[in-house]
Parts: C-alpha cells; sequence; structure tokens
C-alpha cells in the first residue's frame, strides 16, 4: 500500500514538474517576446541630416539627432522628425510694385535652414506656408520703398535689406535665412518696348550720356544699332557686352557680366 502510494505521489510530482517546466518555458519566452518588442519599440533610427521632437507625457522632453537612439516606450512619442540640411524656397514669379508704381514680377530663391528644431515645431503651426507669406511680405515692403532704376542697380543690397528683416522674425521659429538671390526680373511688356527701341534703357537725363557712350563703343566695333536691329542686338549683345555701361548691363539681363548680382531681366508673358 505504502509502495502504491509512493509510486502515486511520484507520478503526480513528475507531472507538477512537467507542468512549472512548460509554464517556465512559456513564460520565458513571453518574457523574450515582450523584451524584443520594448527593445524595438524603444530604438528609435533618425536619418543623416535629420532631428527629431520627443514628447513625454505630452509636453517637450528632448531632441534627437541623427542616428540610433532609445525612447520609453508607451511614455516617450516621436512628434515630428524634419530635416537640418539647407533648403531652397523658389518664389516665381511673383508681383511687386515699386516706389514710382512700376509693376514687376520678380523669380526669387531663398535658401534657408533650420538651427533649432524646438522653436520649429512649437513656435509654427506650418513652416513652409508661413516662411512663403511672410518672404512675399517683406519683399513686397522692402521693394515698395525702392524706385525701378534702385532695384536694377542695388539689387545686392536690397536682397540684403530684405534678409536682414527675414531673419529678424525667422529666428524666433528656429529657421536661419542663409541667401536670397534676385534671379530674374520680368518687366511688362510695354516696358520692355521701351527699353528695347530706346537702346534698351530707361531716358531719362542720367542714362543719356550712357547711351551715348553705348552707341560710340557699337561704333567702333563697327556696330549699327537701330530699332528694326533691336532684337538682333539683345541676341548679339554678349559681343559688346564688356563695353556697356553698369546701368545697362543690368537692364538688357546678362547674367555674367560681373559678381555684382545675378539678376536676369525679362519680358512678362
Amino acid at each position: 500500500m505504502i509502495t502504491y502510494l509512493v509510486e502515486f505521489l511520484s507520478v503526480i510530482n513528475r507531472h507538477i514538474l512537467e507542468i512549472v517546466g512548460g509554464f517556465i518555458v512559456v513564460l520565458g519566452g513571453i518574457i523574450v517576446v515582450l523584451f524584443c518588442t520594448y527593445f524595438l519599440s524603444a530604438k528609435k533610427s533618425i536619418n543623416e541630416g535629420n532631428e527629431a521632437i520627443v514628447e513625454r507625457l505630452g509636453q517637450y522632453h528632448r531632441t534627437l539627432n541623427s542616428g540610433v537612439s532609445f525612447i520609453v516606450p508607451f511614455i516617450d512619442q516621436i512628434v515630428m522628425e524634419n530635416t537640418i540640411r539647407k533648403q531652397i524656397l523658389e518664389m516665381k514669379p511673383m508681383s511687386v510694385l515699386t516706389k514710382d508704381r512700376i509693376a514687376i514680377e520678380l523669380w526669387i530663391i531663398i535658401q534657408w535652414q533650420i538651427i533649432d528644431i524646438k522653436k520649429t515645431f512649437y513656435e509654427i503651426d506650418d513652416l513652409q506656408i508661413s516662411l512663403t507669406s511672410l518672404s512675399v511680405c517683406k519683399i513686397r515692403e522692402v521693394i515698395a520703398d525702392k524706385n525701378f532704376e534702385e532695384l536694377l542697380i542695388y539689387q545686392d543690397s536690397i536682397a540684403a535689406r530684405i534678409l536682414d528683416s527675414l531673419n529678424k522674425l525667422t529666428k524666433n521659429w528656429g529657421v536661419d535665412i542663409l541667401t536670397i538671390n534676385i534671379e530674374a526680373i520680368y518687366l511688362p511688356e510695354a516696358i520692355q518696348k521701351v527699353l528695347e527701341e530706346g537702346f534698351i534703357a530707361i531716358i531719362d537725363t542720367k542714362n543719356s550720356i550712357e547711351i551715348a557712350k553705348l552707341q560710340a563703343e557699337a561704333e567702333k566695333l563697327g556696330i549699327h544699332i537701330s530699332k528694326e536691329d533691336s532684337r538682333k542686338y539683345i541676341r548679339n549683345v554678349k559681343d559688346i557686352i564688356s563695353f556697356l555701361p553698369r546701368q545697362l548691363q543690368l537692364i538688357i539681363g546678362n547674367q555674367n557680366f560681373g559678381s555684382q548680382s545675378n539678376a536676369e531681366i525679362k519680358a512678362m508673358n
């Protein structure tokens, strides 16, 4: 009787050990799966040239740089990842009005960069739209304070003024405006026609002497400029571009005449 009882207890003990062993294996498997899931959820890879914002329980916690980082799953959350590389905002074309009431269109390229991603996320709702709207406003504001001739001659200083006025505001957004280039100036057809037929210049007392110099230099090269030849002259302007005064170079629109400006003058479509 005792022998049977011992054998019975032995069988029960064996089954208990098997059950416990199976439970431990299952529990171990669950722990491994949970650990792997936790590890994968905690591991975050930020692309090269990017940064990311991490919030903890709905509040800003820290900024992640490019590379591999770890967060606390279910408590931390990446709410935004954006590039901190240089970016281009192309505004082509935009209508502006000069101080002397001449309506023109400008093709402007703005190079900008995020320098504080925290401000970019929390201080402004839609960065692209806000940056575009602010740029348009500031460009029109600066151009409205300059007459047409000043716009042609002092493009670099005008661009610098726009750059400075933009940076005063965009610093609060964590954005740095790096460069502003006036790539092209599109003139109304009426003004373009005056420029072409009047030796491609705005006729006034100041530039009448320069026009005479242009004629003289053209004659030295054996080139006669007439109204009928104006279009042909424009196509072959590089032949005498080095002799042109500064104002006429700008008006003609050659983009390779010097380092002061890279603007191009065109007629509006």
